[in-house]
């Protein structure tokens, strides 16, 4: 599906630079991304700009298509074609420099990161700086990382107005053709091309009178409009020669050009010289889509792009592609004629999908459709729905859809309403500024010695030390170290390492128990990096030698202070006693996941239930604990809380990205740590629900359901409309319905369910559609 990108550009570029506003979205879809940036002004570039056209382009005598005039040249040929071929990489150079701005960079970052190399990618340049539609925007540096990308303007703005196309059984594309004063031109090689065009019924107009071509507007529908001939831009405004006599501006055709657009006009084609002129005032008779050329354009060259855009185009490539391939042909003419590619420009309304070739065409007025008793289609619909989820679900076995599944679960996981900051979890943040004020990196013993004491007079409940020790940190490491060994309300941290890689075994502090002491490991999924999954219990083995996780520990000593304990069940699965939670262990067909047998090997995991919101618990600083709060509002923050204390310096191994968070913003290695205690706290004192799924089977049932769905609708529907807003709802009650149980703590397979409703109506759609 061709990704559409929007640039809208305020400003100007010699004097205040442009406020830029992004947007993304998939062909047809609302943005579903957007971002503000800023480029600077850029006064040398717009010079190299005017002087590159006007200066070093221009003057190379070759035959364009333009007015017959009297050009003084001086300078052998070679020279000016040097001249104008360093001009131009020269005006390549500022452009990319001035698109590597830094207050661009933020757009340019996330367009890379949202776009992958093979997307077909539509970019729509929307400015009031008429100066900029001169930019070879292709030469971009984004364009050689993304080659299937194609630059159009367009206007800033714009109104949306209902478009009436017309009706009948026409089996081709209609083409008006002008072919206007041609003095010192050859628009014989534009004639050949449409004349040889397949699928085309074209309409020559050799250089017309203004009412000749005001009565064929008006008259007959038309698809496509073309004009070769001699026109040029004269401030803002186009004008175009039609015979030796008259010219005339887009103005003194309006009402026919908007009789013909209401007739269902989808492209003008402008295969003459300085046309962005006329391409601005077409803009508002919006016109769906336009070709222009930038400047003075040779016959050759005019003839090669219109004869490959035109056949690549009726065979049946996307209209930005015929476009791209045709404009990036002409390269091969830029020995001879310098900016040969950069000289065709697509102008798009921004509303407008880019037509097809086939989709030109004004439907045939469909065929009867035969009944029949409404009973006789049920046996169709159970076998291909059948069919469909024998499909979905092949496809989900071999994991096809787990990162659609996983993408969508974030989303409703992030739909769900906010809640309050955990009131039992306190989490102290030592910063990079407490850091720099203690004069040490790590923070010493003897700092943390100092914490602990402070906090104790406070009496929090528990203390998590979130900060590895497996090395002396001095001054005070002995002290601290007796100070641990003394206390039996706090809990430290280890590290069991990755597989076969023993230096990434990170000791806990000497002298502590395992009832001490918890592993900090984290796993995450590999294909997005998120951390999705609970590793809450591991074999134990020196010199981490706990089975629990940290977070885990925290929260059960909290849990037997309020009179629970652990149990296992039967199922070998933990649960909490005098309460009905049970931690399901993770199996590797959970929701929409697929795991290896790798990713869950030797341990017990369960879903992660993030506290949706901002906030998982109060934060403090450790100068605010130190320095900053008096006793009286320390005994009320710290007292009977579980004090989490944790490094916000970044470090590789010290932030995680999550659902609720992007790459740029990852979260603290100790805020994850109180999202998972929450969850433990929460859910045997709150009443919040774990994260659980469905069986195999129910999940099969529940896809084939909707399969069922999307086969009633297309069988039984008879107007397209119809069926379209059934799916449309269908599919909403799927999503609704995960949200709903996603917040009793129910993950089901919302994509498959969707995917197994649209290809079940489509494929009856057109089955019936054979039938008749």
């Amino acid at each position: 599906m061709t990704k559409l990108v929007t640039l809208k550009l305020t400003g100007n570029l010699d004097k205040s630079g442009f406020e830029v506003f992004l947007e993304m979205s998939a062909e047809g879809d609302r943005p579903s991304i957007e971002e503000d940036g800023k480029l600077p002004p850029a006064p040398d570039l717009l010079n190299q700009l005017e002087y590159h056209w006007l200066e070093t382009y221009r003057p190379l005598s070759a035959p364009y298509r333009i007015k017959a005039q009297e050009i003084e040249y001086s300078g052998s040929i070679q020279t000016r074609l040097k001249a104008c071929k360093e001009s131009g990489k020269t005006l390549r150079d500022r452009l990319n420099t001035w698109l590597d701005a830094e207050s661009f960079r933020d757009i340019d970052r996330l367009l890379r990161q949202q776009l992958k190399p093979d997307d077909d990618i539509r970019v729509l340049i929307r400015t009031n700086d008429t100066r900029l539609h001169k930019l070879p925007w292709h030469l971009w540096s984004f364009c050689e990382s993304y080659p299937k990308t194609e630059i159009a303007l367009s206007p800033p703005k714009f109104q949306r107005r209902e478009r009436f196309s017309s009706t009948g059984g026409r089996q081709k594309i209609r083409i008006l053709a002008i072919l206007g004063h041609r003095e010192n031109i050859d628009v014989t090689g534009d004639r050949q091309t449409l004349e040889n065009l397949p699928g085309a019924k074209v309409k020559f107009l050799d250089e017309p009178s203004l009412s000749k071509i005001n009565d064929q507007l008006w008259d007959q529908p038309w698809d496509i409009i073309f004009f070769a001939g001699h026109s040029e831009t004269e401030g803002d405004e186009g004008r175009i020669h039609i015979n030796p006599r008259e010219s005339l501006t887009i103005d003194e055709l309006w009402y026919a050009l908007r009789k013909a657009v209401n007739q269902g006009l989808q492209v003008a084609i402008f295969n003459s010289c300085d046309g962005l002129g006329l391409a601005r005032r077409l803009d508002d008779l919006q016109i769906p889509i336009t070709i222009v050329m930038r400047e003075l354009i040779p016959d050759r060259v005019a003839h090669e792009f219109l004869k490959h855009f035109l056949l690549g185009f009726a065979d049946g490539k996307p209209f930005y592609e015929a476009v791209r391939e045709a404009r990036e042909r002409l390269q091969g003419m830029e020995k001879e004629f310098p900016c040969a590619s950069w000289l065709p420009v697509v102008c798009q309304h921004p509303w407008e999908v880019p037509p097809t070739w086939q989709g030109l065409l004004t439907p045939l007025t469909p065929r009867p459709v035969k009944t029949s008793p409404w009973w006789q289609g049920l046996g169709t619909v159970l076998v291909a729905s059948m069919l469909v989820t024998s499909l979905v679900m092949g496809g989900r076995s071999l994991g096809w859809l787990e990162q659609s599944e996983l993408n969508a679960y974030d989303h409703l996981l992030r739909s769900r309403p906010a809640e309050a900051p955990d009131p039992r979890l306190l989490i102290i943040k030592v910063t990079e500024g407490d850091l720099q004020r203690l004069g040490t990196d790590p923070i010493s013993d003897e700092a943390l010695l100092h914490l602990f004491q402070r906090l104790e007079q406070y009496q929090p409940r528990l203390i998590g030390l979130n900060i590895f020790r497996d090395k002396p940190q001095e001054p005070g490491h002995q002290a601290f170290i007796e100070y641990l060994e003394q206390s039996d309300n706090v809990v430290a941290v280890c590290d069991m390492g990755i597989d076969d890689q023993p230096e990434t075994i990170i000791s806990p502090p000497p002298g502590l128990n395992e009832a001490s002491l918890g592993f900090s490991d984290i796993v995450y999924d590999e294909s997005d990096m998120l951390v999705r999954r609970y590793l809450l219990e591991m074999p134990a083995g020196p010199p981490c030698d706990t089975r629990f996780a940290f977070s885990f520990q925290l929260a059960m000593r909290y849990l037997e202070q309020e009179g629970y304990r652990l149990e296992e069940t039967s199922d070998n699965d933990f649960k909490i006693s005098d309460s009905d939670k049970v931690f399901y262990e993770l199996p590797p067909t959970a929701g929409g996941y697929r795991l290896s047998e790798k990713q869950i090997a030797d341990s017990y995991q369960i879903l992660i239930n993030y506290r949706s919101g901002s906030t998982v618990a109060r934060t403090l600083t450790f100068s605010q604990v130190m320095d900053n709060l008096i006793d009286e509002q320390l005994n009320e923050i710290v007292r009977d809380k579980i004090v989490l204390i944790g490094n916000q310096k970044r470090s590789r191994n010290n932030f995680y990205s999550t659902p609720y968070t992007t790459y740029e913003t990852p979260l603290p290695h100790v805020v994850l740590q109180a999202h998972l205690i929450s969850q433990i706290l929460s859910a045997v004192l709150d009443n919040r629900p774990l994260l659980g799924w469905w069986s195999q089977g129910s999940e099969a049932l529940w896809i084939w359901v909707w399969a069922g769905v999307g086969g009633l609708l297309a069988w039984f529907s008879r107007k397209a409309i119809i069926f379209t807003l059934g799916i449309a709802v269908a599919g909403g009650t799927i999503v609704f319905a995960g949200f709903m149980l996603l917040l009793h703590g129910v993950w089901i397979p919302t994509v498959p369910a969707i995917l197994s409703l649209c290809i079940t109506g489509i494929s009856l759609i057109f089955y019936k559609e054979s039938k008749i």
